[in-house]
C-alpha cells in the first residue's frame, strides 16, 4: 500500500497519458500535412504538364463587331498589324500565332496560315484561302462582312 501513497505514481501515470495524447497529435498533425503538401505537389506538377489552353472566353473580344481569327506566325503573316489598323472600326482582328494540334481541331484548320471571320454571335461567317496579301485579305474581309 505504500507504493499508492507516493505522489510519484500519479504524476508519471498522468504524465505518461499526456505524453500519449501529445504525441498521437502530433502524428495525425504531421500526416496531414504531408497529405496535403503532397496533394498541392501532384497539383502544381500537372499543371506544369498540361499546355496552357485559352478557353472559349478568353477568345472573344469585348466588342460586338466580326471577328477576325488569323492563324500563322510572324513570317507567314507579316502584315497583321497593320491589317488590324485598317479594319478598325469594322472587324476586331485576332492574330493567334500557334500551332497546337488542339487548336488546330478545334478551329478545323487544315494548314497555316489560315483565316477565319465570325459574325457577333461567333458563327462563321467564311474562311479565307492563302497566298494572303495585306490588300487582297482586307477587301475579302470587307465584302464578306454583313453590311447593316
Amino acid at each position: 500500500m505504500r507504493i499508492l501513497n507516493n505522489p510519484r505514481v500519479y504524476i508519471y501515470s498522468i504524465a505518461a497519458i499526456f505524453a500519449c495524447i501529445f504525441f498521437t497529435w502530433h502524428e495525425k498533425i504531421v500526416a496531414r500535412r504531408n497529405a496535403a503538401q503532397q496533394a498541392y505537389d501532384f497539383q502544381k506538377v500537372d499543371i506544369q504538364r498540361q499546355a496552357p489552353v485559352a478557353k472559349e472566353a478568353e477568345l472573344m473580344p469585348v466588342s460586338r463587331l466580326p471577328k477576325l481569327y488569323l492563324f500563322g506566325d510572324e513570317t507567314s503573316v507579316p502584315f497583321a498589324n497593320s491589317l488590324r489598323e485598317r479594319l478598325a472600326g469594322k472587324c476586331t482582328l485576332m492574330h493567334i500565332i500557334s500551332s497546337d494540334e488542339e487548336m488546330r481541331a478545334f478551329f478545323k484548320i487544315q494548314s497555316l496560315p489560315a483565316a477565319i471571320l465570325f459574325n457577333e454571335d461567333n458563327e462563321e461567317l467564311s474562311r479565307f484561302e492563302p497566298p494572303y496579301s495585306e490588300e487582297k485579305l482586307a477587301t475579302q474581309v470587307l465584302e464578306a462582312i454583313p453590311q447593316k
